[in-house]
């Protein structure tokens, strides 16, 4: 119950976060979004997180192998608009991110 509770004020946070791209130094918007929807696979929402898991993926969750594997999602693993998602980040282009060579002078 403590849980439900907890999602339910979590789900009203986002309501006012939703116009920000960073919603802490730490966290962003898409980690806000997945992290419910591991809460919702918890309470056993499971449309409630696949829906949520899909506007992750619209604020920029981009992580398939993390969502594959995450033993979080693992009760949806069967479920075939999961595996549809999956599919759907594979296909996203690879972020690359250029690290300067510190060695270099």
């Amino acid at each position: 119950e403590r849980a439900r509770e907890l999602l339910s004020q979590a789900l009203q946070w986002l309501a006012n976060a939703r116009q920000a791209i960073h919603i802490t130094p730490v966290a962003w918007l898409a980690e806000l979004l997945y992290t419910i929807a591991v809460a919702q696979v918890r309470v056993q929402r499971t449309s409630d997180a696949l829906d949520t898991l899909e506007q992750a993926l619209g604020a920029g969750w981009h992580d398939a192998d993390w969502l594959e594997r995450d033993p979080e999602m693992r009760p949806l693993l069967r479920e075939p608009r999961f595996v549809g998602f999956i599919e759907q980040v594979r296909r996203l282009p690879t972020v690359e991110i250029a690290t300067p060579d510190l060695t270099a002078r």
